[in-house]
């Protein structure tokens, strides 16, 4: 008797997305955008490390940007308060974008795929989908949707 495999059954996959050739547990191609597109939505813990990011990455803002940002402000505004700021609002965004996202399969048909994922999303671990284009010759999430949580 063979031993049992070691390889977890493929995830089951929405009513839409059964149609078409099914993608490897990665999601291949697809797959690896999706992640990518994911790790966008990742944040600093904290406003000094987004700090230390953007001086590393030479986008701090310019003298005109923190000249705007004050005038909109109603107050003088340090580079260090703006890039405070834009932290919170990233965090705040963040709750609501896919975060710690994990492929777990996916199909593809008629040029479009669908990839099967877990992500952390509004506080919880949910399970979603996320529809991936060819644009240009290149993949593309062109969304992400029908989340629930994982029970």
């Amino acid at each position: 008797m063979p031993p049992p495999s070691k390889e977890e059954a493929p995830v089951e996959l929405p009513t839409y997305a059964r149609s078409g050739k099914r993608l490897p547990a990665d999601g291949g191609e697809p797959g690896r955008v999706v992640l990518a597109y994911c790790k966008g939505f990742e944040i600093e813990r904290d406003a000094t490390s987004y700090y230390k990011r953007l001086e590393r990455l030479k986008q701090l803002p310019t003298a005109s940007e923190i000249a705007a940002r004050s005038k909109e402000a109603g107050q003088s505004l340090t580079v260090q308060q703006i890039v405070e700021r834009d932290w919170v609002i990233r965090r705040d965004n963040a709750k609501s974008s896919p975060t710690r996202c994990k492929v777990l399969g996916g199909s593809v048909d008629k040029g479009v795929a669908v990839i099967v994922l877990e992500a952390d999303l509004n506080g919880k671990r949910q399970r979603g989908t996320a529809t991936v284009v060819p644009t240009k010759g290149k993949w593309r999430v062109q969304d992400h949707g029908d989340w629930a949580v994982i029970k």
